[in-house]
């Protein structure tokens, strides 16, 4: 799957679960401190259910 057909539903469903993950991890992981870093978290987040996301749609693994 490209990046290029990511919709912007799927984008802010993506977005929805960052945050939701990122403040459990600020939580858990921080001690409730602010993540100052937080845009690098939340990319990396992404990035990675986009990669699972094509893993499933291409199960050879090979990039679009």
């Amino acid at each position: 799957m490209a990046l290029a057909d990511l919709t912007k539903e799927e984008l802010t469903r993506l977005l929805r679960e960052a945050e939701k993950a990122h403040g459990q991890y600020e939580k858990e992981e921080l001690g409730g401190e602010r993540d100052e870093d937080w845009a690098s978290w939340y990319a990396e987040f992404i990035v990675n259910a986009l990669r699972k996301r094509a893993a499933r749609h291409d199960p050879s693994g090979r990039p679009d």
